[in-house]
């Protein structure tokens, strides 16, 4: 249902989308200025969002004021009672120039008090840049005549031919060197369509599709349409004819040629340039090639087609309505101009005629049209241009050869003060300010009277007495043969806010030099070719090029990489083309040949309005690079030990089945049973396959490290000897004599060794020296240990290999989860040196060169507390033989609760089981109650859908406060099993669980 126009909740809903779509920027405020309503055009310009302008007063949005303006529309509004209008010059951050047309409406109550303000800009800034539009309007026009279809003409009274268009050679096949001159009457067929054309043309004053008969130059008769008008001079006296013939030879032809026969009328049709169509009741029954052609639709669709859907919707109606009323017999105009739709949604103008007819016996309607939609835009162009001086934003002053004043447009009014009238007749000397000297005038006379251009600034006096400058350039206009000089044209510009602007940029330079010059980054002017004007100090404190270094040499010579460079002198160019900003990060080669990550702020600076130059503002950023890599690095074992630590737990209570039975059968095979030898086999498999788990465990979440204090260099002697013994590989140590003890957990640490000392083993499959070194550093140079605190005691290491090295591609990828360049290798061994040394709160580095080795640096907190440094010696306990006794075994796994059973009845022990926490609470109240209580509790931390271990403990610690009670898991989330006291557990067994490691943690606990 439509809405009614009259409703009122439809007039508020239309006045809505105008408000909000309005071409304009629309405030509603209130008398004291505060903001109402601001559309989006305006919140679009302001950048801001609504929340952020209504309640605000409108002179803190838009002029960031904390006052109201001294000049205001609204003020006047406020003051006259009535609406006003205003032009603004508005400057803009980048320094350019913009114009506003700002009106103000006062909106009343029903007492006629006013109750709100209504503020509307407009941006005019390209109605004032014309001043290229006047320069070139000449060659427009004349380009446009040369050029136009239609044949332009201009004669005199008695028929002289002055001016035609090439056109003409088209249309009567005669050049126009042979046509002017001539008379009009040479070229018509019958002499008698002269006298009535110019009869109704002095009646009328101008004449419109007149239809006369040529001769061409092969006296053939050529049909043409003349539209024509008088031109008078300033006493009213027509003086002229100007006018436009069209050819419409075929379309006379293919008119008559319909009225002789339907057959012959489709056979001219199908040929002609002009575009034919009939309907019958609305419905198209015939189109012929040229209008399928110019609408984009073939016959078949056409055909299917209402006639009003090939009009564009803004002329349906006016087409209905003649439509209607030629069917009813009554006079329309059989020729007028509308728009239709093409297919492709595009909008057309044609010329079109329409007319009744019989097709196929039934009234129908045919129409003939050609298109026109250049010529209108054409027209519409002209138009422009020929209103482009009345409403100019710059001053156009046209005089005589003395200099005498003949025109000046309203923008000259509007500056100077002096009306048209008041300047009429009067020398431009009138504005001259006496300010410059006189040789400026006179170069500028001697210029113009030689019929050069002249262009320059000049300092002028408004009527007022004003002061003001201009940027003029006055051109001498020539006769129409060119060969003397009729008038003087000047087309000046304001330039006195530029010239204030040029004052305070002066006044600006000092202030940006000290700021360069104490800017910590580096900020350079280059040329457009990449030469280096300025250098400010900076660039020397982190590159090492002092500026009287690098002045008068190419950026070019800076580039570390060549796609670096490459793309620099890419932005440059593209810089030029779009004057934009813009920023891009590249690889900077120090003076010293090091290599650093700059990010590179770049903006152009204009001359005369173009791209003059560029300023750079470089920044170093590698130390801020190494960091994000450090953190995304850090995210990917972060997701990657999330699934890792959970295909752990699941993999190690499988692996407590297959290692626990493999254990028990050993016992239980001697050594000369044939089955002994598969199943030593198998023991050595599950051994490497729980080596695997614990490495996936190291750098999931649930590696948290136990920390106590470490001894370095026992720990590295220890591992470095057993994982180098056999091999051709030797290590050098250097340790100073007191060096810091770690804060580390003992077993991770040994396995960060470890896992390196194996990596740089694989490096030197012929043999080569591993240089370890230890280091104390009480403060850090932040170089290279991104993400730690400058001060604090750290114990740095040092790795380094003669081994293949790695290639620079691979370096960014060494500590990611199972890359590996190796043909053999789980890619779990530097990505668990990464999980371990961050876990420890330290930082790991790496440099490589292919062919030469690679190093790995560390850095790891030190425990200075004076605790005794645990050597890590990894010796098992004397594994004491218990007493016996029975001990409970609670796990959701059957196959775990049977291994881990049978292995303790191997050492000596009865046991007994459940599934979860709850039954094991049970069973334990239950013992304890019988007088016969369990000697020993062993709880898997997680029992998926039932209570766990560390639910379950205290449950069993309220039965019994001293009950001992080991916490058993593959992996857990919650610090329980590196923190297992806290929670009331009094020791832990990692899965898959081993005898010796059960023997040496019942030895511990069960003393």
């Amino acid at each position: 249902m439509m809405d009614n126009p009259f409703d009122s909740r439809s007039a508020e809903r239309r006045m809505e989308l105008i408000f909000e779509h309005s071409s304009g920027m629309l405030f509603v405020i209130t008398p004291d200025f505060k903001v109402l309503r601001a559309n989006k055009k305006l919140l679009s310009a302001l950048g801001l969002t609504a929340e952020a302008v209504v309640g605000r007063y409108c002179y803190e949005v838009s002029r960031r004021r904390d006052s109201p303006c001294e000049v205001c529309v609204l003020r006047t509004v406020m003051q006259t009672n009535h609406p006003a209008r205003e032009e603004h010059a508005v400057p803009l951050p980048d320094g350019s120039l913009r114009w506003f047309d700002v009106s103000g409406y006062p909106l009343r109550d029903e007492s006629g008090a006013i109750i709100e303000l209504v503020e509307m800009a407009i941006d005019i800034t390209e109605r004032k840049k014309t001043e290229l539009a006047l320069r070139e309007s000449e060659e427009k026009y004349r380009r446009i005549f040369e050029n136009i279809l239609d044949v332009y003409y201009e004669a005199t009274l008695d028929g002289e031919i002055l001016e035609i268009s090439p056109s003409v050679e088209k249309f009567l096949k005669y050049p126009c060197s042979q046509v002017i001159g001539k008379r009009v009457t040479d070229f018509y067929a019958k002499p008698e369509e002269r006298a009535a054309f110019l009869r109704q043309l002095q009646a009328q004053g101008e004449v419109s599709d007149y239809p006369i008969t040529l001769n061409d130059a092969t006296d053939v008769p050529a049909v043409g349409s003349v539209s024509a008008k008088l031109l008078f001079d300033a006493a009213g006296k027509p003086v002229r004819i100007i006018g436009s013939i069209r050819d419409v030879t075929e379309q006379k032809r293919a008119e008559a040629a319909l009225r002789q026969s339907e057959g012959l009328f489709r056979a001219l049709a199908a040929s002609t340039a002009s575009a034919i169509m009939v309907h019958q009741d609305g419905k198209f029954v015939y189109a012929n090639p040229t209008a399928l052609r110019i609408i984009g639709y073939s016959e078949e669709e056409l055909f299917r087609m209402n006639f009003w859907e090939s009009v564009h919707p803004d002329f349906q109606k006016l087409v209905r309505q003649r439509g209607e009323a030629r069917q009813r017999g009554e006079d329309v105009p059989e020729r007028y101009e509308i728009q239709l739709a093409r297919k492709d949604g595009a909008a057309i103008w044609v010329d079109i005629s329409s007319g009744a007819m019989t097709w196929k016996g039934r009234p129908s309607v045919i129409t003939s049209f050609f298109e026109i939609t250049a010529r209108k835009e054409l027209e519409e162009r002209l138009r422009t241009l020929s209103t482009a001086v009345e409403q100019s934003a710059n001053t156009i002053v046209i005089t005589d050869t003395d200099g005498n004043i003949q025109y000046v447009n309203p923008k000259f009014t509007e500056l100077t003060g002096y009306t048209a009238v008041e300047a009429q007749g009067l020398n431009p000397r009138i504005l001259n300010a006496r300010t410059q000297p006189a040789a400026l005038y006179e170069d500028m006379w001697g210029a113009i009277s030689a019929g050069r251009v002249w262009s320059g600034e000049l300092h002028n006096k408004k009527k007022n007495g004003e002061l003001y400058w201009e940027q003029a350039t006055i051109s001498p206009l020539w006769d129409e043969e060119n060969k003397k000089i009729t008038n003087y044209l000047a087309v000046k510009e304001d330039i006195t806010a530029r010239k204030n602007a040029e004052q305070a940029l002066l006044a600006s330079e000092e202030k940006f030099r000290l700021l360069t010059e104490s800017s910590l980054d580096a900020v350079l002017h280059i040329s457009l070719d990449g030469t280096i004007l300025y250098a400010s100090p900076a660039a020397e404190v982190w590159s090492g090029h002092s500026p009287a270094e690098v002045i008068g040499t190419s950026v070019a010579n800076y580039f570390a990489r060549e796609e670096d460079m490459e793309r620099g002198f890419a932005e440059i160019q593209k810089i030029i083309e779009t004057r934009q900003s813009g920023m891009f990060e590249f690889l900077l080669k120090g003076k010293k040949g090091d290599i650093l990550e700059v990010e590179n702020s770049y903006a152009p600076l204009m001359e005369d309005g173009r791209v003059a130059s560029l300023l750079l503002v470089l920044r170093d950023v590698s130390e801020r690079k190494q960091a994000e890599k450090e953190r995304a690095r850090a995210h990917r074992l972060e997701s990657v030990g999330i699934l890792a630590g959970g295909i752990a737990h699941d993999f190690n209570n499988i692996m407590t089945g297959i290692f626990g039975n493999l254990q028990l059968a050993k016992l239980k095979i001697a050594e000369d049973h044939p089955a002994h030898k598969y199943i030593f086999r198998a023991w050595e498999a599950t051994e490497r396959a729980t080596h695997l788990t614990k490495q996936l465990l190291t750098f999931s979440r649930g590696g948290e490290p136990i920390l106590e204090a470490v001894g370095v260099k026992e720990v590295i002697e220890k591992i470095v000897s057993f994982n180098l013994t056999g091999s051709s590989v030797k290590a050098i140590l250097d340790f100073p004599e007191k060096l810091w003890p770690l804060k580390a957990d003992s077993g991770q640490f040994g396995q960060l060794i470890a896992n390196l000392v194996i990596n740089a083993r694989q490096a030197m499959p012929d043999g080569g020296v591993l240089h370890i070194a230890g280091e104390n550093v009480e403060r850090l140079n932040s170089v290279g240990t991104s993400g730690l605190p400058a001060s604090g005691s750290f114990v740095k290491l040092t790795l380094k290999d003669e081994g293949v090295g790695i290639a620079p591609d691979h370096l960014g990828m060494i500590f990611d989860p199972y890359f590996t360049t190796k043909e053999t290798g789980s890619g779990l061994g530097l990505a668990t040196v990464y999980s371990i040394v961050k876990r420890h709160n330290g930082h790991i580095g790496i440099t490589s060169e292919v062919g030469r080795g690679t190093t790995f640096t560390i850095h790891l907190p030190a425990d200075r507390s004076g605790q005794t440094p645990n050597a890590g010696s990894g010796e098992e306990p004397d594994g004491a033989r218990p007493d016996g006794g029975r001990v409970l075994i609670m796990d959701d796994e059957e196959l775990v609760r049977m291994v881990v059973g049978d292995m303790f009845e191997a050492l000596g022990y009865s046991a007994d089981f459940a599934g979860d926490g709850e039954e094991a609470t049970a069973k334990y109240r239950e013992a304890q109650a019988s007088g016969a209580p369990y000697a020993l509790v062993v709880m898997d931390l997680t029992i998926p859908g039932g209570m766990g271990g560390k639910e379950a403990v205290q449950n069993i610690l309220e039965i019994n406060p001293e009950a001992k009670v080991i916490v058993a898991s593959g992996y857990s989330n919650d610090p329980v099993m590196a923190h297992f006291e806290r929670y009331g557990f009094r020791g832990r067994m990692v899965k898959p669980i081993s005898l010796e490691a059960m023997k040496a943690e019942l030895a511990r606990v069960m003393k």
